[in-house]
């Protein structure tokens, strides 16, 4: 499954999670008790950001960049290239 996604255009695999998704989140928790909206809990997405970068075989310096390092990199490249409107509904 993982190597199938990973090789699907990007517009499909969003067509894909918004098919399977009962919430307004490209990425969710799922709907649950703790979580009615299926928000994701911010302490949650940075560990997966650690162990999708631990898994990715990059060696990085002793101070590797952190999950909201590399947003706040990518809100500013995406606004630059894009505008600040669309830079803010992508963050």
């Amino acid at each position: 499954m993982h190597r199938l996604l990973m090789s699907m255009p990007l517009p499909a695999l969003i067509d894909r999670c918004r098919l399977v998704s009962r919430t307004d989140f490209m990425i969710s928790a799922g709907i649950r008790k703790n979580s009615p909206t299926g928000n994701i809990h911010p302490d949650g997405l940075t560990k997966t950001f650690v162990k999708a970068r631990k898994a990715s075989g990059v060696n990085f310096s002793n101070n590797p960049p952190t999950f909201h390092e590399i947003r706040s990199l990518a809100g500013r490249l995406y606004k630059n290239e894009h505008g600040e409107v669309f830079a803010q509904k992508l963050l």
